[in-house]
């Protein structure tokens, strides 16, 4: 039986994390139906239970390392003391040595933004072993290291184009990129691999009903993210606000915010701004509900996206998740990553930019996919399997078994 182990993921907290969790899993029942052996290895802790309660598999947490216990375990092949209750970086040496694939599941690296861009460019092998410690120990043992879908770049500085190329050159037996302009990131970096494209692996995550609402409901996932990166003149959260007062009054539909990205010691973060959002909308004489997401499960919310009668999402795994589950979707979206999500269900007519999306616009844009929401779902439910078909074909070749 084969024995996998992933690891390099932010579960708590966080939509994407847990859908890329339930990916992997869906892939590895494709490849081995016969049945596999699967671990969590969790880096990031403490994790609250219900993040992983959909889990149907092994999470084991790592202790809080140091950069000198990676020196210690990977160099000196020390031991390192494990305290109650997790395990320390030496015994997650031991897991990875006697796996068959390691799968790294972080969906952004090698970007400009990680505040990497003053370090010496000669340590970034050095540094790059450090912040992928198990990748960097299957190459010890020789056990095959993947990495799913992601988006790498931009990357520009020296100190990232060296990290990256190293990174998939030494460390990673397969890395696959979730946008072709990440794949061309990469191929500007100089790596020497062919790093090939496939949507992300969180397309696989299945739900496992559509929530039932009293009313045709449109969801609304928001996000903090985008009202950094926001250039239009009117606010986001007012054209949000203005959207859940037209769906209320000219449709006669109810509305649901749902937060994604809910981290307690984020100063300002998604269920933030829900609240104003809601807040707003009742100056304006609307009302609207807030999606209690922090006591779901990642396939709890899932249900909830799949139940809309349509989803604006400015999340990408909440864009995911609707797309996935053949729910009609209107992004308002600031990366590139979500132009080629959507080009992959054939979906680019409904996607608008932070850059120049007033109220009008979205109202009138989210006005035309309503009217055409019947045929889009249509168009969904005949382009997911293609969608799942490649991403499963690509993620055998990123298990060695493209050929079994």
């Amino acid at each position: 039986m084969k024995k996998i182990v992933v690891w390099n993921h932010v579960a708590e907290y966080n939509l994407g994390g847990p859908s890329i969790m339930h990916g992997i899993y869906e892939l590895l029942r494709e490849v081995y139906p016969d049945g596999f052996d699967l671990v969590n290895l969790q880096q990031r802790t403490p994790l609250p239970t219900h993040d992983i309660a959909d889990m149907p598999y092994r999470t084991i947490p790592i202790q809080e390392t140091r950069a000198v216990d990676f020196l210690k375990v990977y160099y000196l092949n020390q031991k390192i003391p494990a305290q109650p209750g997790k395990i320390s970086l030496s015994d997650a040496f031991e897991i990875v040595k006697g796996a068959d694939v390691v799968v790294d599941l972080f969906a952004i690296d090698f970007c400009d933004k990680f505040g990497q861009e003053t370090r010496p460019s000669p340590l970034a092998p050095l540094y790059t072993k450090m912040n992928y410690p198990l990748a960097a120990a299957a190459r010890k043992y020789h056990v095959r290291s993947g990495k799913v879908a992601a988006s790498f770049g931009p990357m520009t500085c020296e100190f990232t184009r060296h990290a990256a190329r190293f990174a998939a050159d030494h460390l990673y037996d397969f890395m696959i990129a979730r946008e072709h302009k990440s794949q061309q990131a990469m191929r500007g970096a100089g790596s020497r691999k062919d790093i090939p494209f496939s949507p992300d692996i969180a397309n696989l995550m299945p739900f496992t009903k559509r929530e039932e609402y009293t009313h045709p409901t449109v969801g609304l996932s928001i996000s903090h993210q985008i009202i950094r990166q926001w250039k239009s003149a009117e606010d986001y959260t007012f054209c949000m606000a203005k959207l859940c007062l037209h769906i209320q009054n000219e449709l006669h539909a109810e509305t649901l915010l749902i937060p994604n990205e809910i981290l307690p010691q984020t100063p300002y973060n998604d269920i933030d701004v829900a609240e104003d959002i809601a807040e707003l909308l009742e100056q304006l004489g609307g009302t609207t509900r807030i999606l209690n997401s922090q006591d779901l499960t990642s396939t709890e919310i899932k249900n909830h996206i799949a139940g809309c009668e349509l989803l604006v999402a400015s999340r990408y795994h909440s864009c995911v998740a609707a797309l996935s589950s053949c729910t009609p979707l209107l992004v308002v979206g600031w990366h590139y990553k979500y132009e080629e999500l959507m080009h992959s269900y054939r979906q680019d007519a409904w996607l608008l930019s932070e850059a120049d999306c007033d109220s009008q616009k979205l109202l009138t844009t989210f006005d035309a996919l309503w009217e055409q929401r019947a045929a889009v779902r249509q168009t969904l439910t005949e382009v997911y399997p293609q969608v799942r078909a490649e991403i499963i074909a690509v993620g055998r070749r990123m298990l060695g078994e493209e050929n079994k």
